[in-house]
């Protein structure tokens, strides 16, 4: 089994970023029953095959949570019948099993390496923690957790109903285990969506043991293991914007004379948006019958309520929906790393399926719009109404709109470190804070140092700018080598990881726009100390944004795809960006090229053809237009005469007056 699992994983190219898969479930242990459920606990073999080292630093936001899983097939029907709470893993060994391994013992997944976490330790509860505390999209997490309560022999562990698993109860059924790893340097490399693998097992009779089968499959879900059985079995992702992804799977059995059986299993691999509401939709108008649901057991103090969804069949439709809870936290929603099943009879077939729609249970950021004027590149006139218009990214949102005339003003800030304290704007943590020192420099007199930490301590110093920016510092190092480390992350992600003694060093990036948090941090394994035992950093510099942002408008009307705008100031670095809006939630800026405001003809108000007067086709213009205001597609800035932000009675009255008359 470890020689294909060297094979496997020597024959991966390396992925982008540090990405931690399963690459083994190899063992598993069973700790007893208490009131007809029984406990389990599945061992996990983490290996990294990325590019980049992957954190494991216990009791911190960066380490690796470790989900387990049961399921079963019986009759066709694909459900989950157990899970864990997680497992907070506190240390990589760094083994070679998946290749060569470049890593050392700690706090570190290195390249090529695996780290083996046997099923004992897998149930040790000590470190077991909820799922409700982690966003799986993300990898957040909380890293002080409760542990769970309740039955000493099954708090926190895989429980699971003897009845599901005694195999003179079950006859055929085929059964899996699931293991599935979530860590925040992965998911911010956007390796998040192979952190599962799985494995048949199979029950003997009381005490019900496991005897492992087959080889573990690596980089999928469990739910995959229904199609590989049944070929008839159709599987689909979804992935929600800005979000994770859940799988849609199921089979339809014809029952004879029109009717079906229909089998539906969904599950979310890492949503933290969830799932609370599924329709399935017919082009027939059947009326669907029979209709079933079944979940998974949340227990041990996680906090979901286990109430089963309700259901409801019409004409060409049948819907389940989670049941509300006064805390939205606790509702038995479709949340991460779960399953649920659904079933039903139709007198419809898969030719008669129109969709399988998931609404998510949390509300998310909504789609980010596409400008398509002005794309840039444009010369608009000053003083003249133009319409920036935008694709919409999807339905019943508004939308906010905004210029900039100064949209490529920026300076470049140097940080010397002069000061006998840390300049403003910068935090530092961890066991001891980050100083400035005259003990080193690159130039000047000073330069920041790491706090005076021992062995497996940590200090920290970041910073948060505002991109687009050039990136760059200089570095020095007197560290253990290979042991002791400088490590430089943006937004999470590790750039630099650097032991040893050095002289000074230039490090040199970049950021996209927005916001980025930089973190540099010295970070010292478990024994030895070497040199000065310091890292320093000195003469950062990077480009700060001085661009102005203006509203046009702070919120359209619903599924507005345009608005007016009236540039008055000339000038040749000007952009406009749009955001979506939906509740308290915002989609990225689209974001126009650069673009001109010239010298433009005087507005003549009245003058809604730009004709040179007041004439028959200004007042049809104007009574088109009346009732819109500022917020509305179609508003014209100069049918509004006395500017007071609507076409109203007040502007027809004072186009009527000016009528017949030249503009001046």
């Amino acid at each position: 089994m470890l020689g294909a699992s060297v094979l496997w994983c020597m024959a991966v190219a390396a992925i982008a970023g540090p990405d931690v898969i399963v690459g083994d479930l190899p063992n598993t242990s069973n700790y007893g029953s208490s009131g007809g459920q029984r406990a389990y606990s599945v061992g996990t073999t983490s290996c990294n095959i990325g590019d980049f080292e992957l954190l494991w630093i216990s009791g911190t936001v960066n380490h690796p949570v470790i989900g387990q899983n049961m399921y079963r097939l019986k009759n066709g029907r694909f459900q989950m019948v157990g899970q864990s709470w997680l497992k907070h893993a506190f240390a990589a060994v760094n083994n070679g099993i998946c290749g060569t391994c470049d890593g050392n013992l700690g706090d570190r997944l290195g390249l090529g390496c695996s780290d083996p976490y046997g099923s004992s330790l897998n149930g040790s509860q000590s470190r077991l923690g909820p799922k409700y505390q982690v966003n799986a999209y993300t990898g957040a997490f909380i890293p002080a957790h409760p542990t769970p309560s309740g039955n000493a022999t099954l708090a926190g562990r895989i429980i699971v109903e003897e009845s599901d698993i005694d195999p003179a109860q079950n006859a055929g059924a085929t059964y899996w285990i699931e293991g599935h790893y979530i860590t925040p340097d992965d998911a911010a490399a956007g390796n998040g969506y192979n952190n599962a693998s799985y494995r048949r097992i199979t029950f003997g009779s009381s005490p019900f043991n496991i005897t492992l089968q087959d080889s573990t499959v690596r980089e999928q879900p469990a739910i995959m293991a229904w199609q590989a059985v049944d070929p008839a079995v159709v599987i689909s992702s979804v992935d929600f914007p800005s979000d994770g992804r859940c799988y849609v799977a199921y089979k339809a059995t014809s029952l004879g004379g029109g009717n079906w059986h229909w089998e539906m299993a969904i599950h979310n691999l890492n949503s933290h948006l969830g799932v609370g509401k599924v329709t399935v939709n017919f082009d027939n108008g059947a009326t669907p019958s029979n209709v079933g649901f079944s979940d998974v057991l949340y227990h041990s103090g996680e906090i979901q309520d286990n109430v089963d969804w309700t259901s409801t069949a019409s004409a060409g439709q049948v819907y389940w929906q989670v049941v509300p809870n006064a805390d939205p936290n606790a509702a038995n929603a479709l949340r991460w790393s779960t399953t649920y099943s659904y079933w039903f009879d139709a007198a419809a077939g898969p030719a008669n399926l129109d969709s399988i729609n998931l609404k998510p249970f949390r509300t998310g950021p909504p789609a980010a719009p596409t400008i398509t004027f002005p794309t840039g590149g444009e010369m608009l006139p000053a003083n003249q109404t133009t319409n920036v218009t935008w694709n919409a990214g999807e339905p019943n949102v508004t939308y906010q709109v905004q210029y900039s005339a100064n949209a490529n003003d920026s300076s470049m800030t140097n940080e010397g470190f002069e000061s006998a304290s840390l300049p403003g704007g910068f935090t530092t943590g961890g066991n001891a804070n980050w100083i400035t020192t005259t003990q080193s420099s690159h130039s000047g007199a000073r330069s920041a140092v790491n706090g005076n930490i021992g062995d497996n301590q940590l200090s920290w110093m970041e910073l948060e700018v505002t991109g687009p920016s050039n990136i760059s510092f200089w570095y020095r190092t007197s560290t253990e080598s290979g042991f002791d480390f400088l490590n430089f992350y943006v937004d999470a992600v590790q750039d630099l990881h650097v032991a040893g003694s050095s002289g000074w060093v230039q490090y040199n990036g970049s950021v996209s726009a927005g916001t980025h948090t930089l973190r540099w941090e010295y970070d010292k394994d478990f024994s030895v100390s070497s040199g000065e035992d310091n890292v320093y950093i000195d003469d950062l510099e990077f480009t700060a944004s001085n661009v102005i942002w203006t509203d046009i408008i702070a919120e359209t009307a619903v599924d507005a795809t345009s608005t007016p705008w009236t540039p008055t100031v000339v000038g040749n670095d000007y952009q406009v960006r749009v955001r979506a809006l939906r509740d308290s939630h915002v989609s990225d800026w689209s974001t126009s090229g650069t673009f001109e405001v010239v010298e433009g003809a005087t507005p003549c108000p009245g003058d809604l053809d730009d004709s040179g007067g007041i004439d028959l086709a200004d007042l049809a213009g104007l009574l088109a237009a009346f009732g819109l205001c500022d917020t509305d597609g179609g508003f014209n800035a100069l049918a509004d005469l006395d500017n007071s932000g609507c076409i109203d009675l007040a502007d027809l009255a004072g186009l009527l007056a000016l009528f017949g008359t030249p503009c001046p």
